[in-house]
């Protein structure tokens, strides 16, 4: 591709950085991984996710400090690099690349799952490819183009937990279902160890925060905005989860009878049926494939692009569109 400018296009605010990094770490996340948690943490899914946003708040501070302190769209190896040496830096330029090429993976991963349960005639590998084939097209398109898609994502994933919430606190209106604290604490199965074990899985659902870092040159006032966009982020986002984890536990107290490959499917059919339960797979597929996997294409993409502007990789990945 053509280069005619050393520049990206500048033209994100901080609400667009929080939602992007929002939607990368996926607000339905607990939905597709509720019942991983369930085991290892004895139905105390809430506070483990709890711990979790109070471990990464101590990496998305050093985050913060060091996009003001350099706003370039080279995250982690920039930071690294500038603050220590150029080959440290290559070696978390690398790290963080193979992070953000194993989060799209397990992202398609999950599509492909949800996806072959919702239409099973369609293979696995058709979801996959159909996946990479628009994310890379997105991608080329342009920044602006998956911020859109991002919001639209956003509003879809709100409504499906909306929906949620409204059917919860229906159900305690009517009675039928009572609140409870096992969520957060289980004083018949306390045991803090298997809450850390749990928190070691939730972790994940946090990872995707400091992609918001990856797109400083794109960001109007950088120097306040990333920071602001990455603790945000990983605030908003971890209050959701708890929250709706915590409704989980209204729901669904006796968390033992729960399928774990669908628990918070089983949960959704209980308070909202089948209709619920058919958009929730819809969001799932979408989000994961489509938002976590673009915005994954998006970040590592910004990485190369500034470890070959320092000549730590070949140039051409340095070279910009001249529209794109």
């Amino acid at each position: 591709m053509e280069s005619t400018t050393s520049e990206l296009k500048v033209s994100l605010s901080t609400k667009d950085l929080v939602i992007y990094g929002v939607t990368f770490m996926i607000p339905v996340a607990p939905l597709a991984f509720y019942g991983s948690f369930l085991t290892p943490a004895n139905g105390m899914v809430s506070l483990a996710y709890l711990v979790g946003m109070i471990a990464m708040l101590f990496t998305g501070f050093s985050y913060a400090t060091m996009a003001g302190r350099y706003p370039f769209s080279g995250s982690v190896y920039t930071y690294v690099q500038q603050g220590t040496t150029a080959g440290l830096g290559f070696i978390s330029g690398w790290g963080i690349v193979l992070d953000y090429l194993l989060i799209p993976t397990i992202t398609y991963l999950i599509t492909q799952s949800f996806g072959k349960s919702l239409i099973p005639g369609i293979p696995g590998w058709v979801w996959i490819v159909a996946l990479v084939l628009f994310n890379t097209t997105i991608n080329i398109l342009g920044v602006n183009i998956v911020t859109k898609i991002s919001w639209a994502l956003i509003a879809l994933q709100a409504f499906v937990l909306l929906a949620f919430v409204v059917g919860t606190v229906s159900a305690l209106i009517h009675g039928t279902i009572h609140p409870n604290v096992v969520a957060f604490y289980n004083p018949a199965h306390f045991n803090f160890q298997g809450v850390l074990q749990a928190t070691g899985i939730v972790i994940v659902s946090y990872l995707g925060f400091d992609a918001v870092s990856t797109l400083s040159e794109e960001t109007e006032n950088p120097y306040h905005s990333v920071g602001r966009a990455i603790i945000l982020s990983i605030v908003s986002i971890g209050l959701l989860f708890v929250f709706i984890t915590a409704l989980a536990g209204f729901v669904a107290p006796d968390y033992q009878n729960l399928n774990p490959n669908m628990a918070f499917l089983g949960i959704l059919d209980r308070v909202g049926g089948s209709w619920l339960v058919k958009l929730a797979d819809i969001t799932i597929i979408l989000s994961f494939g489509f938002a976590s996997g673009q915005e994954g294409q998006t970040a590592v993409s910004r990485i190369l692009y500034a470890m070959g502007r320092d000549g730590v990789l070949p140039a051409s990945l340095a070279k910009l569109h001249k529209r794109y």
